[in-house]
């Protein structure tokens, strides 16, 4: 029999320790208020954790659904909470438009530059490839994962947290899966980032200030510190979400369909691309307050996650990761000496793909190689002033010249992310998991990974 954890915390008692944190938990199954509480503290715990010794080693929104997951296992949470379900898909709904405000397609193709936008489509394929071969070699191994699941880690590292909860929800993941899920692909991203960065440093060696094309020029910088915004700003922001999200709605009733995020993604995009000045005065509000509520559902995913999970089913789906990430690097490093690619923009486009849209900034802000201010006024006196903007600045400033078109294809993937991995996930994943399962009730043969070789149950595992 395998050993039986709970998702965060041992649990000695299995069954009977859950039933008893339902029957006298402090707050109750219907409280809705008090789940909020509870949901709202572990968002704002997760948050600020981000710039923590632990934030960092667990990434912030692990921070998040550890705070809940502790709150259920020590009797603070109901196991079962009636109350939970509906606030999931409410914050999910408003969450995907909000943090969609800045996904301007126009913009992304005019200003990232053909080198990083061919980098980044090559590591969006590249990551397509990599989850489907992954389902597939743990098919071959006996392993049957969850197809549903499977995609959405696709749409988070095409993507982003947004993607991943999109999935989930179109899908109807629950929480638990949910939440393994999530820290599985946070623990695989410990292995990822130190190796994109070591490889990097390998094969773009250290920065010698060639004179390499900057796809733009260096004085559109981001602007890191714009973060102030009015109340007017965000009740604004909220009635454009909302006003989303009805609209989805009114969509889906009308077409029989029960898609409503992918709409909601699609419309956001729509505006987001066809009218950027419609949006531009509620735009740094709105990505704020979209940032709140997907940490309050990472919360909720952690309370839902607090029920007993089996060792055996988390390490295939870790498994799962590694694969995927490792044929994704592969593709990367080939395309790199088949294609000619810039090495900088490869490994930023791979980063943005993975990580999104902040962790590729970071990246190049750290390995930003400026020279120094002697250097560079030496340099200026020495050229021409339109000489500075076009040519000079990415000569002073290395891979930072690149944080602008990383952000902006990051941006690019979260506006992708969702319609790709449900594309594969339904036509490609499904398909695979049915066949395979089809044949091993063929052969009457059931793998260490499956349960009783049957279609319905195995999509309930990991």
């Amino acid at each position: 029999m395998p050993i039986k954890l709970a998702f965060t915390f041992p649990v000695s008692a299995g069954k009977a320790r859950s039933h008893s944190v339902s029957r006298n938990s402090l707050i109750g199954q219907n409280d809705q208020w008090g789940t909020w509480s509870i949901l709202t503290l572990a968002a704002t715990l997760g948050m600020v954790s981000e710039k923590s010794p632990v934030g960092k080693a667990l990434t912030s929104p692990v921070c998040a659904m550890l705070c809940t997951a502790f709150m259920v296992n020590s009797g603070v949470l109901p196991a079962k909470n009636a109350a939970l379900g509906d606030m999931q898909k409410s914050v999910a709904m408003l969450t995907s438009p909000l943090l969609l405000l800045n996904a301007n397609l126009k913009k992304v193709l005019r200003e990232s530059g053909t080198g990083m936008l061919s980098c980044f489509v090559l590591s969006a394929i590249s990551v397509c490839l990599g989850g489907t071969g992954a389902f597939l070699a743990m098919a071959a191994l006996k392993y049957e994962l969850n197809w549903k699941l499977c995609a959405a880690l696709i749409a988070k590292n095409v993507g982003g947290g947004l993607n991943y909860i999109a999935v989930c929800a179109t899908l109807g993941l629950p929480g638990d899966v949910i939440a393994t899920g999530l820290t599985i692909d946070n623990v695989a991203g410990l292995i990822y980032f130190p190796g994109i960065s070591y490889l990097s440093k390998v094969w773009v060696g250290r920065d010698n200030h060639a004179l390499r094309r900057s796809p733009r020029p260096a004085q559109a910088r981001l602007n890191a510190g714009e973060t102030r915004f009015m109340a007017t700003e965000l009740a604004t922001a909220l009635a454009f979400a909302s006003a989303i999200v009805a609209t989805s709605k009114w969509i889906a009733l009308r077409t029989g369909t029960t898609a409503l995020m992918p709409i909601s993604t699609a419309i956001a995009v729509g505006i987001a691309s066809l009218s950027p000045g419609l949006i531009e005065p509620f735009r740094i509000a709105g990505e704020e307050l979209g940032k709140v509520l997907l940490y309050i559902y990472f919360a909720s995913a952690g309370a839902g996650g607090g029920t007993v999970a089996s060792v055996a089913n988390l390490l295939p789906l870790l498994s799962f990761c590694l694969i995927m990430y490792s044929i994704h690097v592969l593709v990367l490093l080939a395309s790199i000496r088949l294609f000619k690619l810039e090495p900088k923009e490869a490994f930023l486009a791979s980063n943005a793909s993975i990580g999104g849209p902040a962790t590729a900034s970071a990246m190049a802000v750290a390995k930003g190689n400026p020279i120094n201010q002697r250097k560079r006024n030496q340099l200026q006196s020495n050229f021409p002033r339109s000489f500075h903007t076009e040519l000079l600045s990415p000569l002073c400033e290395g891979w930072t010249s690149y944080i602008v078109p990383a952000v902006l294809v990051g941006n690019l993937g979260n506006a992708i992310a969702t319609f790709l991995a449900l594309s594969i996930g339904q036509n490609v994943l499904n398909r695979l998991m049915y066949e395979h399962a089809t044949q091993n009730t063929r052969l009457g043969s059931i793998g260490p990974g499956t349960t009783q070789g049957c279609e319905p149950t195995l999509q309930d595992q990991f």
